[in-house]
């Protein structure tokens, strides 16, 4: 893995962009050192509907994550809507006792 891992949970707001991408902030990229291609567990919320769902995604360049369209459908939000972001940090795998 590149850089620090994400080690705490990490919440921002941040608004919906077209093609249903959301920006990371800078400052948490630098703080644990977010390379591009890295797969991050990502909750979003509707602060409308207050319905959130996770899934797993992958950084692209820009700092951005694509939401599944599903995702979105199911929170039924839309570009230029704010949502509310958590990031939570990679579980570690469990080890096989030999």
């Amino acid at each position: 893995m590149n850089g620090l891992p994400l080690t705490e949970i990490e919440r921002f707001p941040a608004k919906l962009q077209r093609r249903n991408r959301i920006q990371v902030p800078l400052m948490v990229r630098w703080r644990y050192r977010l390379k591009m291609g890295e797969m991050l567990r990502v909750g979003v919320r509707s602060p409308v509907s207050l319905a959130s769902e996770v899934f797993y995604g992958r950084l692209i360049g820009g700092g951005r994550i694509t939401v599944p369209k599903l995702v979105v459908d199911l929170l039924e939000i839309e570009p230029g809507d704010v949502v509310n972001v958590t990031l939570h940090p990679q579980e570690e795998p469990e080890k096989k006792e030999s």
